[in-house]
């Protein structure tokens, strides 16, 4: 809703440049084995001749390096989503190293869900607020706090929408969706003769 930077930290297989074959202090660090290289050969086939590729191992030396990467997380982005990060995957001797995809994953909120551009979010109210109306207040993601007033009389399980409360469109903050409150009765749990008696009297 509000966007945001999350970061992350990644390990990642990087070449040790110039340590093929050297026992220097600085190359004795480097441990891991590299990706194997793609070497053309030579094959002979009658009296054909062609070249292949083929796997050999890499005589570089690797070493495995820790970094922090911030992902940006725009407003309006949706579980799903990628962010990616060019050429920051593992490196491999005479090839290009490939990139790091950071796949959005979106947590439970305890008020809200969302669908698409939109929020829904459950609402208690009482039977007397669903026969005569109810106001009511709720903090939003962003902090605010919106008030709504709703008159007349509201069905159980009834959906009300507030247009322009719900998740600001990716690519295009400036539209957002809406808001879809479901209204469930909380109905009282014990009621006094004097009660019972009134609603008798006055309710079909």
């Amino acid at each position: 809703y509000n966007g945001g930077q999350v970061s992350l930290a990644i390990s990642r297989k990087v070449i040790c440049r110039g340590c093929a074959g050297s026992n220097s202090a600085r190359c004795n660090q480097c441990k891991e084995r590299c990706a194997n290289e793609l070497e053309t050969v030579q094959m002979r086939m009658g009296p054909m001749v062609f070249n292949q590729q083929q796997e050999v191992a890499s005589k570089e030396r690797c070493k495995m390096v820790s970094h922090t990467i911030v992902v940006n997380v725009e407003r309006g982005m949706a579980a799903g989503q990628t962010v990616t990060f060019k050429a920051l995957g593992e490196q491999r001797p005479k090839r290009l190293p490939g990139d790091v995809v950071v796949k959005l994953k979106q947590e439970d909120h305890a008020k809200f869900k969302r669908r698409g551009d939109d929020l829904h979010m459950n609402v208690d109210i009482t039977l007397k607020q669903g026969l005569v109306g109810f106001q009511m207040s709720f903090m939003h993601l962003d902090g605010r706090q919106v008030f709504m007033k709703i008159g007349g009389m509201t069905a159980p399980g009834e959906v009300k929408v507030m247009p322009g409360e719900g998740m600001p469109k990716y690519g295009d903050p400036t539209t957002v969706g809406d808001l879809y409150m479901k209204c469930n009765y909380v109905m009282p749990k014990k009621l006094s003769t004097q009660q019972i008696d009134w609603l008798v009297a006055n309710f079909p």
